[in-house]
């Protein structure tokens, strides 16, 4: 019996096994802080009790805006006092480069080791990154949402980019 597309039923299990191993996992954004907005007022960082603050400056610039887009420089202040940008570069990559590598049931307990809050420009909108120890792996949530795991060498390497 054929098919309007030319395959038979087993043919069609064949055809679309691939899809039908993959998760909800897999198919979402791999990073912990899914985003391409570079528009960030500040950044919170809660490490073990301790706090930095870095917040962007931003001033317009006037040779590359338009009438209809507007460009803006950026300069990070790290607690107070100008950051160095290449340090800034850094830090923002890890946060948008860490890959998570575990999907999870767990839930989040107890206070997290790291806490980003993130806020923007023109938006009242804020963003959390938490970051929980578990079993010797680090589970990741975004707002309310468990993103999935990281192991712990991948958060050593994220917490050697904080400015903490």
């Amino acid at each position: 019996y054929e098919i309007g597309s030319g395959l038979v039923g087993s043919e069609m299990c064949i055809r679309d096994r691939v899809f039908t191993d993959a998760t909800l996992f897999s198919l979402t954004n791999p990073t912990i802080y899914a985003t391409d907005e570079t528009d960030f007022s500040s950044f919170e960082i809660d490490y073990k009790g301790q706090t930095s603050n870095i917040s962007l400056e931003r001033e317009e610039d006037e040779y590359k805006s338009t009438e209809n887009k507007t460009y803006y420089q950026y300069h990070p202040v790290l607690n107070g006092a100008q950051m160095d940008a290449q340090e800034y570069e850094s830090f923002l990559s890890s946060i948008q480069n860490t890959a998570l590598e575990q999907a999870t049931n767990l839930t989040a307990k107890g206070e997290p080791v790291l806490k980003i809050t993130i806020k923007h420009f023109d938006t009242d909108r804020i963003d959390t990154i938490s970051f929980y120890e578990t079993d010797g792996n680090i589970l990741v949530v975004t707002g309310d949402i468990v993103r999935g795991m990281i192991g712990t060498s991948s958060f050593e390497t994220l917490i050697e980019s904080m400015p903490i």
